[in-house]
């Protein structure tokens, strides 16, 4: 799938992507809308359902959308996957804080990918899941370039890999903080939390953090949510599991409360890690402009199974 302007060629990058019939998966982007507040979304697949879900806008002088693709392991071919515990280097813009959509692809067994400086060591949080061989995932992560614009992707697990910009943010209006806030998982054993149940992360008061929100060793179909610990559950999704023993990860953007306190909300049974990713600047800071602005609540835009699937080759309007 390719979220993109409505009268644009797709194919140039991807913003979702599914391997097989029947997958249930999400991917967070950052948009440019039209002047009639209008973007499309693109589906290269057979007849598939698909929902939006707004969390909200950036000031435009936050970000510079820039649209290309970065690295693609696979050209020119034929050329060899990265071998597991390898990684490959992709060069943007000097010093640019880069907002990238990082694919994996004909992987070579599970594990878990990372945007990191290149002189970095990998393990501390990770910006992709993969839980078996042959499988393509996607997901957005934020990267900090260096002076020479470069970056690295690691990848436990093996594979080709592909990074396509979508722009930059402008670094007064956020704040990179890379760290593992959750893990259901630690100290071991723990019990996953039931559909139905609630677990709490505690980060910067009165913030609007960036975060990476993993489900791992599911154990049924469902979703999670990451919402206001007062807010009710239910109006959108963050991300989907639709099978037993998945690890999928997604990124979102979830304002934080006085006392600093986000929900996870999970209605699939499964554990659950979170990691922060970095911090937008509030409205209330000094910076007048570059600031993220959330909806009172975040919002479905566009649901197909109200209607009618997307046909392949069928592009629709999302109205916002």
């Amino acid at each position: 799938f390719q979220v993109l302007p409505c009268d644009a060629t797709p194919g140039a990058y991807s913003t979702s992507n599914a391997t097989e019939a029947g997958e249930t998966i999400a991917n967070l982007a950052i948009i440019q809308l039209d002047a009639a507040g209008k973007t499309c979304v693109y589906n290269q697949n057979p007849t598939s359902d698909i929902f939006v879900d707004l969390q909200g806008y950036l000031d435009p002088s936050a970000f510079t959308p820039e649209t290309r693709r970065l690295l693609d392991t696979r050209q020119p071919p034929p050329r060899l996957p990265v071998e597991a515990g390898g990684r490959a280097a992709f060069v943007g813009q000097p010093n640019g804080l880069a907002v990238v959509s990082i694919v994996a692809t004909e992987t070579l067994a599970p594990g878990y990918l990372q945007a990191l400086p290149c002189a970095t060591s990998p393990g501390a949080y990770s910006s992709l899941n993969v839980d078996r061989a042959n499988q393509t995932i996607a997901n957005l992560a934020v990267v900090q370039l260096d002076a020479k614009g470069e970056a690295c992707i690691y990848t436990q697990g093996g594979g080709h890999l592909i990074v396509d910009l979508q722009g930059y943010l402008d670094p007064a209006t956020f704040t990179v903080a890379s760290q593992r806030l959750l893990d259901t998982r630690q100290p071991p054993p723990k019990a996953p939390l039931p559909p139905g149940s609630r677990a709490e992360v505690v980060g910067r008061p009165d913030g609007r953090a960036v975060l990476s929100i993993i489900g791992t060793e599911t154990q049924a179909p469902g979703y999670f949510q990451l919402l206001g610990c007062t807010e009710a559950e239910g109006a959108y999704s963050n991300l989907n599991s639709d099978r037993a023993g998945q690890t999928r990860a997604n990124l979102a953007i979830v304002p934080v409360g006085d006392d600093g306190s986000i929900s996870i909300n999970s209605i699939a049974r499964g554990h659950i890690v979170v990691d922060l990713l970095g911090w937008f600047q509030a409205e209330t800071d000094a910076v007048g402009a570059g600031r993220f602005v959330e909806l009172p609540r975040a919002q479905r835009v566009l649901d197909s199974r109200a209607t009618t699937p997307l046909q392949s080759g069928e592009v629709r309007t999302v109205p916002t």
